[in-house]
């Protein structure tokens, strides 16, 4: 399921998402690069500027203990967006009705 993430304050934050956190439980690697001389990964960030609406997040990123400590707060607010059901055929039209009434 996505989320949506709502930045309530008048100022920008800037959110890290560490690799043993957010993409164990997201299930993927969001990692921008392996680096460094330990091979450890770079997580990557979320950049909310102030009073935005970001759409599309993994829920992975409520267990970030910043987003949980602002969400608390009242500085961001979350919003669940519905799954998309994976059937849909965009192409296909709904069956249109006659414009006859049933005749007896």
């Amino acid at each position: 399921m996505t989320i949506t993430l709502i930045n309530t304050t008048k100022r920008m934050k800037v959110i890290n998402l560490p690799h043993d956190i957010y993409c164990a439980a997201a299930g993927k690697c969001a990692c921008t690069a392996a680096a460094g001389r330990d091979g450890r990964r770079i997580g990557s960030s979320l950049t909310l500027p102030a009073g935005s609406i970001t759409p599309g997040l993994d829920e992975a990123v409520l267990l970030e203990p910043e987003v949980a400590r602002d969400v608390r707060a009242g500085e961001l607010r979350v919003r669940r967006e519905a799954p998309v059901p994976k059937n849909t055929n965009p192409s296909r039209k709904t069956p249109r009705r006659s414009g006859r009434k049933n005749e007896r």
